[in-house]
């Protein structure tokens, strides 16, 4: 029981597990923003040193 309620105060592994397996095309989508993003930010320090 005890486990339980630390399990339940500590949902965050357990969320990202859930958020993976249902659906991964959503997973992919947030993979590519981010991959967007990084290059956009890494573009604009490039810029920013040049």
């Amino acid at each position: 029981m005890e486990q339980s309620a630390g399990w339940r105060l500590t949902p965050y592994p357990a969320y990202n597990e859930l958020s993976r397996r249902p659906d991964k095309r959503s997973a992919i989508r947030q993979g590519r923003a981010e991959c967007r993003m990084a290059a956009n930010a890494l573009s604009g320090l490039q810029r920013a040193t040049l």
